[in-house]
Formats: C-alpha cells, structure tokens, sequence
C-alpha cells in the first residue's frame, strides 16, 4: 500500500522536524527498537532540522499508523521530508549510514560512497544540531 498524504502533528502527537522526520514504529518489548532508537538518535543528535518520533504500535497514534502503513513487524522506520511525505521506510534495526543516505536523499544532499560511519569512522562530516530541532520526542503516552 502507498500512502502518498503528508503526515501532519496530528498524526505524529507532535511537530516535525523543519527539514526531516525520522518516525520509529516499535513496541514496548521489543529489542531490536531499542537498538533502532540508539542509531535514530545518534542521527537527530548530529543532525540540524531533523526530529526523532518514537510511537508505539500498541498506542493510539502508533496503531493508527501502523495500519495506514501496513506495518507487520516493528521496528518500521518511516523517514519524512519536510512536507511529511513519506519519502524512504525500513524495517528492521537501520545501520546509521543508511538513516544517514536516506536523509540526505530527503534533503537533497550528496553522499559520498566512503562515508566515516561505513568505514567505522567517526561522524567528523556531521553537522551541530540545534536543541529545539533535534530533541526526540515520544509520542507514545499520545492519545
């Protein structure tokens, strides 16, 4: 299924990233989300204008999306661009290179292929990030 409609505020409980939105679908046992946050994280950590959404498939706004998306196994990371628009998605624990590419595609941005992260570098290219831009918020105690 294709769901081409932007994700808004309400459909995230919160506002999205001014550039980017990174929405992780996961459940509360599940650990290869718990891994899937870490490398989400470390991306909005070092990324300017890009949001991490945490939502919970067993929650409200995490169910609703969970069956807009046809979601059958968590973690499902939907990457947004700046309109909401679902522009790339995955399952499983994403390598950070990957986040990294997907976001960079959104953003329209060059990847080189000897990225740090591929090689087991540092993120020496990253950008700062702004507090307010890059905090993660979960959205899993939404109604």
């Amino acid at each position: 299924m294709t769901d081409d409609r932007p994700l808004t505020s309400a459909d995230l409980g919160v506002e999205p990233g001014r550039d980017a939105t990174l929405v992780e679908l996961s459940s509360t046992f599940c650990q290869p989300c718990r891994a899937a946050r870490t490398v989400l994280q470390r991306v909005v950590d070092t990324t300017d204008g890009v949001r991490l959404v945490e939502l919970d498939v067993a929650r409200p706004l995490g169910e609703a999306l969970g069956r807009r998306f046809e979601v059958l196994s968590t973690p499902t990371t939907l990457v947004l661009d700046a309109r909401g628009v679902v522009r790339h998605r995955s399952v499983g624990v994403p390598r950070l290179a990957q986040v990294r590419a997907a976001l960079a595609s959104v953003r329209g941005e060059a990847v080189g292929p000897g990225d740090a992260e591929e090689r087991g570098g540092t993120d020496s290219g990253a950008t700062s990030a702004a507090p307010s831009a890059s905090t993660a918020v979960s959205a899993k105690h939404a109604t």
